[in-house]
């Protein structure tokens, strides 16, 4: 029997509520030439006997069980059984359009690209339906020129679910989901596309990402998810390969890409009221945006421009204060 052309990894934990849904939706897809892992992340409520039903019924499913490592844990185990040219992650949270695969998959067999990046939309229910480009544009461009993209928020995000990727593309320049971390996305992403020679863009939303799971990561916060959305915000701006191939008239975007990630830090913090149990890390991310010296024109292409204002014009902390008092939480 020939390897499949696709294998889609589902790190699975807890999330006996959503799993189905999930999984229904690969299953319910036209294409047909993937194969299914669904990683059993030492899940302690029922999502292991729902990923074994599923595996006795279905033979392109497999599942593995093991300890409990963690999102890159289980995305690297994936990775490590598939046998797939590509890969496609999907939280188990979340679910695909039902056209999906169809519309993609043809793209990549006709194309020997290393990556192709399609749209994502926030959802808090299934009965939401995805909002449909009337007229989808197809890109082809160089890796470089999709990290510039991510840069300034355009067609590449920061997700790592809304992109099927090369598997050979990780093995290759050795790269791994950061085991132990948040944010992991963020640690792997620009890596990826800079090792990429080709990448595929459509502006067309394929996935559904839900944003109603109360075990979501942003729904609480500790030291640790702020060091390291921190530290991966770093290396995005420090790491040797981007200093490799940057080019200089590019500088100013990855500087501003920087300080958009530096505000949202400082601005959850603020809005959590937690500025005095994490003193150090506010001092720290507030001398690294100080030491971009940009200017408020100059982040006209990121989400966090107008909370920037706010910061150069010393008020992002006030406002974040008003806005509790006005909530009521202190």
């Amino acid at each position: 029997m020939k390897d499949p052309f696709l294998t889609i990894v589902v790190p699975v934990y807890q999330v006996e509520k959503y799993l189905e849904r999930c999984i229904d939706s690969i299953l319910n897809q036209n294409y047909q030439d993937y194969e299914i892992i669904l990683v059993d992340d030492g899940s302690t409520d029922r999502s292991p006997e729902i990923c074994d039903e599923y595996a006795e019924k279905f033979e392109q499913i497999q599942v593995v069980h093991k300890e409990n490592g963690g999102l890159s844990d289980a995305r690297n185990t994936g990775i490590e059984k598939a046998k797939g040219k590509y890969l496609l992650f999907i939280d188990s949270d979340d679910w695909l359009a039902s056209s999906c695969l169809e519309e993609l998959m043809p793209i990549l067999e006709k194309r020997d690209v290393d990556l192709l990046c399609f749209a994502r939309q926030f959802v808090k229910s299934e009965k939401e339906s995805l909002s449909s480009v009337q007229s989808p544009e197809l890109r082809v461009v160089t890796g470089y020129e999709a990290y510039l993209e991510m840069m300034q928020h355009g067609w590449v995000t920061g997700f790592a679910t809304d992109k099927i990727f090369k598997k050979s593309l990780f093995s290759e320049h050795s790269i791994e989901f950061p085991v132990g971390h948040y944010y992991e996305d963020l640690g792997v992403l620009y890596r990826l596309l800079l090792s990429s020679q080709q990448v595929v863009l459509t502006n067309q939303v394929y996935y559904y990402y839900f944003i109603d799971n109360p075990n979501a990561i942003t729904a609480s916060w500790t030291e640790s998810k702020f060091l390291d959305m921190f530290i991966f915000y770093k290396n995005v701006h420090h790491s040797e390969i981007v200093k490799n191939k940057l080019q200089p008239e590019d500088q100013n975007f990855t500087d501003a890409y920087y300080v958009n990630g530096l505000i949202h830090i400082l601005s959850s913090i603020y809005k959590a009221g937690l500025e005095n149990e994490y003193p150090a890390i506010v001092t720290e991310i507030m001398a690294e945006i100080d030491g971009q010296s940009l200017a408020v024109n100059d982040m006209k292409l990121q989400p966090n421009r107008l909370k920037y204002m706010l910061y150069r014009f010393s008020l992002l902390k006030s406002a974040f204060k008003i806005q509790r008092l006005l909530r009521g939480i202190g």
